[in-house]
């Protein structure tokens, strides 16, 4: 057994502070609850559902009873592409959906804002063009 400081999920039940070991999932949390009850006064949940793989669905049903398959993970049909769906991913009469009208889209965009901004900039400098540059201003300029 390590020691030292661990993190785990703490309840209060009936006033008393109990630690959920192994997370808190509804099954630690309905075994907390019974084992805070004497043999013979806890509440009828903890008999028919403690030991049940769902003890959710177990509670939910009339008259509380586990169920064959209960915290059984079902296995979906469509997980593989096998039914119908019914969105982005699928393969359209198997014809590859191209992107390039959105690359295209995206590179105007970038484009248009950019000449906007520099359209922007020249006319609040009042210059004509791109401004005049040459060699001798490159050189004779001092930059620090």
């Amino acid at each position: 057994v390590e020691m030292g400081i661990t993190k785990s999920p703490t309840i209060f039940v009936n006033h008393d502070r109990t630690v959920l070991w192994g997370g808190m999932t509804p099954r630690n949390v309905l075994m907390t609850l019974c084992e805070t009850f004497t043999y013979g006064e806890k509440p009828h949940v903890c008999y028919a559902c403690m030991n049940c793989g769902d003890p959710v669905a177990c509670a939910q049903r009339s008259p509380m009873k586990c169920m064959e398959g209960d915290g059984q993970e079902k296995e979906d049909p469509n997980a593989h592409g096998q039914g119908q769906h019914d969105n982005d991913n699928t393969n359209h009469g198997g014809k590859r959906r191209s992107h390039w009208g959105r690359w295209l889209f995206g590179i105007l965009l970038i484009g248009g804002a950019a000449g906007a901004f520099m359209y922007y900039k020249q006319q609040m400098e009042g210059q004509d063009g791109l401004g005049s540059y040459s060699l001798q201003d490159a050189f004779l300029s001092e930059s620090g």
